[in-house]
C-alpha cells in the first residue's frame, strides 16, 4: 500500500513538471509599484524618411507602439507641435499599438512627429522623429520626361511611379546618392505607353558594368516578336558584348522594317577591368541615331526614323524579356541618374548633363 501511495505522489510530481514545460515564466509585478515610464516605439515613418509624391499636400500613415510595466493612462500624437490624435481607456492596459493612424495634411518641408505616453503614476515619455515631404520633381532639362535617380527606391520622379522589380535588384552608393545594383535574372520594367513615343527620343545615364558576364542588355523598348534575335524592326536597344577585358557597346534602332545598327567598334569599347563609371547618351532623331560615351560621339548612323509599333515595356539593365537574342540578358553592374527625353539631344546638351 505504501508503495502505491509513493508511486501516486511520484506520478503527480512528474505531471506538475511536465505541465510547466514550454510555458514562459510570468514576470512578477509588485502591485501598485510603478517602476518605469512608458516605452514608445515609432515604426513608421522612420526618422529621416522622405515622402515623394506629386501632390502638394499628401497623407502619411503613422504606426507606433506603447508599453508600460503597470498601466498606460494616456497617449497623445502631435505633428509639428499640434495634437492630431489622443487615446485613453486601453483594452490591454499595458500595451497599445496603433498602426493605421492617417494624417492627411502633410505639406512640402520637414515635419516632426511626436508621441507622448503617460502612465497611471504620472510618468511620461516623449519620442519624436523627423521626416520630409520633398517638393514634386520639376524636369530640369528640355524634353525630359523620365527621371530615375535610384535614391532610396525605384520610383520614376516626374510621375512618381514605381517601376516593377523583377528578381532582386538593390541599391548601392553611386555617382549621386544611391545607384541601381543589378543581380542575376534581375531588372526593372516601366510601362512604355506612359512615355512619349514620337520621332525623336534620347536617353542618358551612368553605367558601371559587371564583367563576369561577357554579354548583357543595358536598356531597351522593344517588341516581343520576332522572338529572336535582338535585331528588332521597331523600338530600340543598347547591348554590350566582347571579352573579360574588352567590351563594346552597340545601339540598335528599328525603323519599322528592320534595325539600324550603330556599331562603332573600337570607339565604343571599354576596358571593364578598370571598374569605372561611364556616361552614356543615346540620341535618336527622324534622320539619325547617335551613341555618346563620356560626352564624346563614338558612332552615328543615318536612318529613316524610329518606329514604335508593338513595343513592350521599358526594360532597365537587361535584354529580358524582349531583347535577349544572342544572350544579351541581365546586366549585373550598376546604373545611376537615368533620364529619358522626347527630343534628340545634341552633344553639347549631353556634355552639360555630365557637368
Amino acid at each position: 500500500m505504501k508503495y502505491t501511495v509513493k508511486s501516486i505522489y511520484f506520478l503527480l510530481g512528474l505531471l506538475v513538471v511536465s505541465c510547466n514545460e514550454g510555458i514562459d515564466p510570468i514576470t512578477a509585478v509588485d502591485a501598485g509599484v510603478d517602476e518605469t515610464a512608458p516605452l514608445i516605439v515609432i515604426n513608421k515613418p522612420i526618422d529621416g524618411f522622405q515622402l515623394k509624391v506629386p501632390e502638394a499636400v499628401a497623407a502619411i500613415t503613422i504606426d507606433f507602439e506603447v508599453r508600460d510595466d503597470i498601466e498606460i493612462s494616456t497617449v497623445s500624437v502631435a505633428m509639428d507641435g499640434t495634437e492630431i490624435a489622443s487615446y485613453t481607456g486601453f483594452l490591454d492596459y499595458r500595451y497599445f499599438i496603433k498602426d493605421d493612424l492617417v494624417y492627411d495634411n502633410v505639406t512640402t518641408g520637414v515635419h516632426t512627429l511626436t508621441i507622448t505616453a503617460t502612465d497611471i503614476d504620472g510618468k511620461t515619455t516623449t519620442s519624436s522623429i523627423d521626416f520630409e515631404k520633398t517638393p514634386p520633381y520639376v524636369p530640369l532639362y528640355d524634353g525630359e520626361m523620365f527621371y530615375m535617380p535610384f535614391d532610396g527606391d525605384f520610383n520614376e520622379q516626374v510621375t512618381i511611379t514605381a517601376a516593377t522589380e523583377v528578381g532582386s535588384p538593390s541599391l548601392v552608393g553611386g555617382i549621386s546618392g544611391n545607384a541601381y545594383q543589378g543581380a542575376a535574372d534581375s531588372y526593372l520594367r516601366f510601362p512604355s505607353a506612359d512615355l512619349a513615343q514620337g520621332d525623336e527620343f534620347s536617353a542618358t545615364f551612368w553605367l558601371k558594368i559587371d564583367p563576369s558576364d561577357t554579354r548583357a542588355g543595358i536598356i531597351n523598348i522593344a517588341p516581343a516578336e520576332p522572338a529572336s534575335p535582338s535585331d528588332k524592326p521597331s523600338g530600340f536597344g543598347l547591348i554590350r558584348e566582347g571579352s573579360a577585358d574588352a567590351q563594346k557597346f552597340i545601339l540598335l534602332v528599328g525603323n519599322g522594317t528592320n534595325a539600324t545598327w550603330v556599331n562603332p567598334g573600337v570607339p565604343a569599347t571599354i576596358d571593364p577591368t578598370l571598374d569605372e563609371w561611364v556616361h552614356f547618351g543615346i540620341s535618336i532623331s527622324a534622320t539619325n541615331a547617335a551613341l555618346y560615351m563620356n560626352g564624346e560621339l563614338v558612332g552615328e548612323t543615318a536612318f529613316t526614323g524610329i518606329d514604335w509599333t508593338g513595343v513592350g515595356d521599358l526594360v532597365i539593365m537587361s535584354g529580358d524579356p524582349n531583347f535577349n537574342g544572342w544572350d544579351h540578358k541581365t546586366e549585373k553592374g550598376q546604373m545611376d541618374e537615368l533620364r529619358l527625353y522626347s527630343k534628340a539631344l545634341t552633344q553639347q546638351e549631353i556634355q552639360n548633363l555630365i557637368q
